[in-house]
């Protein structure tokens, strides 16, 4: 529904303004038209709805740049609908979605269909990442001017690495002309070879085969250094070891383009939380040491850390009921963003508006998106009210799949309204529209 709309006396956090005060949001016709305090008094108030957001923060709508829909060929899991569905429960205004679909997005006509199925079925603004290679199968790389042309912000393989360095290079330097994003899934894969959760103690106890730290990182010093001979714009998605937090730390300081991104469940939880064998504790990147979690906590306090984003992977209950090693990787997010990330500021690591510019600004400068991640004049109405503190158990998602090691767990904070382009598509845990597109 679109008109006029006042947001009212809730606590602003626009990361990309530097505001950080109670103060009034008014929408028009499903843009900005001013955010300042008072304005409940001196607004026209014939036609006016009013959302009132005291006790709340009033962000831009947050931005996911790590989301897996599974649409085209994997609808078991997921789809645009249902994902979407549960990023505006989660507050999430734009997701991007991943290319590792069935068949993998690879070429500009793919992106276009899943443009148009967003248009079609989406809650939430849908950007399409498309794939680095051909099938995403590490042979031959995929259509990436014309991807680029279309409006893909970024290209990947994710899912799996790129497969060659000098697949890589060319990869860089196309995505370079284009001025695009490459992010990569940092794991050599003959490290990993088989193992299914962190190398250490804690599989060792569970009788499983471990994954080590170096899977990750040795993969990141590769691509760093590829990055140094072609130049362009690089970022590192889900980063979970201490070691490749060093190798972002020395590239950022030697003045290279890349940024980087970490998941929720990777500065929550550690290897030896991992009820027995649960595989709905199973990702990849695994749940790493205790170490490796301070690591990132501290990384995060100390503003290394560009983006957060969930790495939301569904899997129909029946795929994730397969013994630990045999069940696949992936754990939803989209719902627990809020909360999980919530603890940092609860913490003392960020301070609130640096907690909105991880999950807003952040993610949108990543990928260059000029109309998300602000809640300034003139920009499309993507706003998310956020209760802090209130206590909240998820036991049942809005995804269409259910594994994720949150459920059932004490949470705390969380989306209470979601807006789109000046839509109320979810309030107080009700999806009540679709947004205009």
């Amino acid at each position: 529904m679109k008109g006029r709309l006042l947001v009212r006396g809730g606590r602003v956090l626009d990361a990309a303004s530097g505001l950080d005060a109670i103060a009034d949001v008014l929408v028009e016709d499903g843009l900005i038209r001013e955010v300042g305090v008072g304005l409940a008094a001196r607004v026209p108030q014939d036609g006016l709805r009013v959302l009132d957001a005291s006790g709340m923060w009033v962000l831009p709508g947050l931005v996911d740049i790590h989301v897996h829909l599974r649409e085209p060929g994997r609808e078991e899991d997921e789809t645009i609908e249902t994902g979407t569905r549960a990023a505006a429960m989660g507050g999430v205004t734009t997701v991007l979605s991943m290319p590792n679909t069935l068949p993998p997005v690879d070429t500009a006509q793919r992106v276009a269909w899943v443009q148009q199925r967003a248009k079609d079925t989406a809650y939430v603004r849908v950007r399409v990442a498309g794939a680095v290679t051909m099938g995403q199968a590490g042979e031959t790389l995929a259509g990436l001017d014309g991807m680029a042309t279309q409006g893909a912000p970024a290209f990947t393989d994710d899912g799996r690495p790129v497969a060659t360095a000098q697949l890589f290079r060319g990869c860089m330097e196309h995505a370079r002309v284009a001025d695009v994003r490459v992010i990569e899934h940092c794991e050599e894969m003959s490290l990993t070879n088989g193992g299914c959760m962190n190398e250490g103690p804690a599989a060792v106890t569970r009788d499983l085969k471990g994954i080590p730290n170096a899977s990750e990182s040795a993969l990141a010093a590769r691509d760093l250094e590829v990055l140094r001979l072609t130049g362009g714009k690089l970022h590192l998605a889900h980063i979970s070891t201490r070691e490749t937090m060093a190798l972002l730390q020395r590239a950022k300081e030697d003045g290279l383009d890349v940024t980087g991104e970490v998941c929720p469940h990777h500065f929550t939880l550690a290897d030896e939380d991992i009820p027995n064998r649960d595989p709905n504790f199973k990702m990849n990147p695994p749940l790493r040491s205790r170490a490796d979690v301070e690591a990132l906590r501290v990384a995060i306090g100390q503003g290394l850390v560009d983006v957060i984003a969930t790495d939301h992977a569904p899997h129909a209950r029946e795929k994730k009921q397969k013994p630990f090693a045999e069940a696949p990787f992936g754990i939803i997010g989209l719902e627990t963003l809020i909360p999980l990330s919530l603890d940092l500021v609860r913490a003392g690591l960020v301070t609130p508006l640096r907690w909105a510019e991880l999950v807003t600004s952040g993610p949108a400068r990543v990928l260059g998106l000029k109309d998300a991640g602000t809640l300034r004049v003139g920009q499309p109405a993507d706003i998310t009210v956020v209760d802090p503190a209130t206590p909240r158990t998820l036991e049942v998602f809005a995804s269409k799949s259910q594994n994720s090691p949150f459920a059932g767990r004490p949470l705390q904070g969380g989306a209470v309204a979601t807006l789109v382009g000046g839509t109320v598509v979810m309030q107080r845990g009700a999806v009540l529209a679709r947004p205009w597109l």
